[in-house]
């Protein structure tokens, strides 16, 4: 039943992890597999995704990608966002199944609907690329704007992009040059030197006046 499938999550993480205090529990990775599989089969939608991730990754066991992939299916209908978002990664990926965009596309939007950023991301490339569904840039510019508030640097970066070609919203140079000023602070390398060098670029293009807008932005 549901009170001992979670009970079983709990010591699965439990021997997964290890624990310090109260008592000292060293890691047992196939004894967590064990207890992950019990709280799976009682339907536990974080215990199937975690037990996923273990045959994704095959952590202490043997590397299963299907099974991985079936998991994630299980909690994903049962609504777990995470789970959600990586059976549309597998299904973009083709990682334990044939590459299915449509497939990709309708997890990823369950993910985003749950406001879960690198989903919100991700249906902007989709849209953005035609992936699972025709190309739709007002749609790619909604969730790539959904994303960018939410953090994802990349998607602040796709959004300076499209303010600059005038794709999916007008042009506007002081829009994208905001968007960069944001991106240009990412702690990821080559996103915060793409934004680096493209907000150079711009502002080079600049009046003093289109400067003063964008940086009060």
């Amino acid at each position: 039943d549901k009170n001992n499938a979670d009970a079983a999550f709990k010591l699965a993480q439990i021997y997964l992890y290890g624990q310090e205090s109260p008592e000292k529990i060293p890691a047992n990775v196939p004894l967590a597999i064990q207890y992950l599989s019990i709280a799976a089969k009682g339907n536990n939608a974080e215990a199937q995704t975690l037990l996923g991730q273990v045959y994704l990754n095959g952590t202490g066991t043997t590397k299963d990608l299907s099974k991985a992939l079936a998991l994630f299916i299980q909690a994903a209908d049962s609504g777990n966002a995470d789970a959600q978002n990586m059976v549309g990664y597998l299904y973009h990926n083709g990682i334990g199944t044939m590459v299915n965009n449509t497939e990709a596309l309708k997890y990823y939007l369950l993910a985003a609907n749950q406001k879960m950023a690198s989903a919100e991301y991700m249906m902007g490339f989709m849209y953005q690329n035609g992936l699972g569904a025709p190309q739709n840039l007002s749609e790619s510019f909604n969730y790539y704007q959904l994303a960018a508030y939410n953090g994802i640097a990349n998607a602040q970066l796709q959004l300076a992009m499209l303010y600059t070609q005038g794709k999916a919203v007008p042009f506007s140079k002081t829009e994208s040059y905001a968007w960069l000023n944001i991106a240009a602070s990412s702690s990821q390398p080559d996103i915060r030197s793409t934004a680096l060098s493209a907000r150079a670029l711009l502002e080079a293009t600049m009046s003093q006046d289109e400067l003063n807008k964008a940086q009060a932005l």
